[in-house]
């Protein structure tokens, strides 16, 4: 075999093993963005149902009064404050640092909101999760 051949050979596979390597970052990306999903998804749940909504029953006379002011505005937590509540699991907080840190995720503007609805219970609320990460396209954060 030639020499050029050869490079040429080399060529086809250095381009082949790059392409992979792209599409592989391109994929694992958006599992993972998936996952911090998920997972912003449970610890939202733990946030306002064991630690928001009970520490609101023991500050005011009328949990259904002062819940209902946020209908329409809810009640937002960015992962930097998140991160400050102590008495949520640590291990789901630390799953959490590490894919918002693998998609370079915004820790002030990645956040969860959360809207009271009646009867405005711990368990009546909507939540979504806003995810704003360099890695996702804004395409894919909206879900």
């Amino acid at each position: 075999m030639s020499k050029k051949k050869i490079i040429a050979i080399i060529g086809v596979i250095a381009v082949i093993l790059v392409g992979g390597f792209v599409i592989y970052k391109t994929m694992n990306g958006s599992r993972n963005d998936g996952k911090l999903q998920n997972k912003l998804e449970k610890l939202g749940k733990s946030f306002f149902e064991d630690y928001y909504y009970p520490s609101q029953e023991r500050t005011q006379k009328d949990v259904k009064e002062f819940m209902s002011k946020f209908t329409h505005n809810g009640i937002k937590i960015d992962l930097t404050n998140l991160f400050k509540v102590s008495s949520l699991d640590k291990d789901l907080l630390n799953e959490v640092k590490v894919l918002a840190d693998e998609l370079k995720c915004d820790y002030n503007k990645t956040k969860i909101d959360f809207l009271p609805k009646e009867p405005y219970g711990a368990k009546d609320y909507e939540m979504t999760v806003d995810l704003e990460c360099e890695k996702i396209s804004k395409k894919d954060n909206k879900k």
